[in-house]
């Protein structure tokens, strides 16, 4: 239980702007009718980040799980290993539960980052599980065997994923799609943009002159560069004519890509 703990993550910075408000609005509903959440959205509008506030908020343990073309049924929910005891030499074989299992038990909640990169086959696999959820065990099959598993009253499932279109990404198919409840996180304008710059960066955006935040740096702000009102004003409009020419390929470039710079 220590480790669980242990995975309640800490309530992260976070930008009140209007597409971040809408997703956190409708993940929640998602949550109160105990219902798995699907976000959707380009990259770099927050999809990761507003569930890690929510969890943060509930005192949730929070796992994420990252998907790609190689993610298994073994990854998700265990698999069998065999150990060598180390004072008799015996070997055993046992099963190592995944992350799934710990949550299901112990009420966490469950991020699959990503969720469009996996196989389609391994996906539309997951549509049982997901079906049984809401009744409070679900049947998982491992090694030939099922196994039963509790599910905690607390567990809840949520899964992110970028547009079809976006870097290749492809349309979840229909039966997998239709069990989440859907959430749509929207760009981020201009305004917005700026807005989540001038919070974190400490920067005045009115029409008065001044144009730093006076009060003390937090801890983990100290070695933040500050920015001046023009280039706050400034970079987002930038960002949107880069967006524009790169066509496509502009969908990878996000005011998190400035951040970096």
């Amino acid at each position: 239980m220590e480790e669980l703990r242990s995975l309640i993550p800490d309530v992260p910075e976070i930008s009140m702007v209007d597409p971040t408000v809408e997703a956190l609005e409708g993940t929640m509903a998602g949550v109160l009718a105990n219902i798995p959440v699907m976000q959707t959205g380009e990259t770099g509008v927050g999809k990761n980040l507003g569930i890690k506030y929510l969890a943060a908020k509930a005192g949730a343990p929070l796992h994420r799980i990252n998907f790609g073309k190689e993610t298994d049924h073994g990854q998700l929910y265990g698999h069998y290993e065999v150990q060598v005891d180390k004072a008799t030499g015996k070997k055993r074989v046992v099963i190592t539960d995944g992350k799934m299992i710990d949550a299901f038990r112990y009420g966490a909640w469950v991020l699959w980052d990503e969720v469009n990169l996996a196989h389609p086959g391994f996906l539309v696999a997951q549509n049982d599980i997901l079906q049984q959820i809401a009744s409070g065990k679900v049947l998982v099959k491992m090694g030939g065997k099922i196994r039963e598993i509790r599910v905690h009253k607390n567990f809840r499932l949520f899964a992110a994923a970028n547009p079809e279109g976006y870097a290749a990404r492809k349309a979840l198919e229909a039966t997998f799609a239709d069990r989440w409840f859907p959430v749509f996180v929207r760009d981020f304008s201009v305004e917005d943009q700026r807005q989540i710059l001038q919070e974190e960066y400490g920067v005045i955006l009115s029409g008065s002159e001044e144009s730093r935040d006076t009060s003390p740096p937090k801890a983990d702000q100290d070695d933040k560069r500050k920015l001046d009102q023009d280039t706050i004003h400034q970079l987002p409009a930038m960002l949107a004519e880069i967006r524009i020419l790169l066509g496509d390929q502009g969908k990878k470039v996000t005011l998190r890509t400035l951040k970096r710079v």
